[in-house]
């Protein structure tokens, strides 16, 4: 069976619907998530990083300023099992 290999920024194009729930899991500085945002496919976004390896408080607030705080946009600072709940 071939393997489907995309760009990650190509998959906001292939979704449709009306409301897309979309999750990033570590979110670094925001770059991706701003991308998935501004597409308009998804309802709701949220991003999950910790910032607590290689990635700071200082990225943490980077990313809010480059994402944007938007209302359908939620950036959770936890790992990622905790913020399963």
């Amino acid at each position: 069976m071939p393997v489907l290999e995309i760009d990650r920024f190509e998959i906001a194009q292939r979704l449709s619907g009306t409301s897309v729930t979309g999750i990033e899991l570590g979110v670094a500085k925001g770059y991706f998530a701003k991308r998935m945002v501004d597409s308009g496919v998804f309802s709701k976004f949220y991003g999950v990083d910790a910032y607590s390896d290689t990635h700071d408080t200082k990225d943490y607030l980077g990313a809010l300023n480059t994402v944007g705080i938007d209302k359908n946009y939620t950036l959770i600072r936890s790992y990622f099992e905790e913020a399963l709940d």
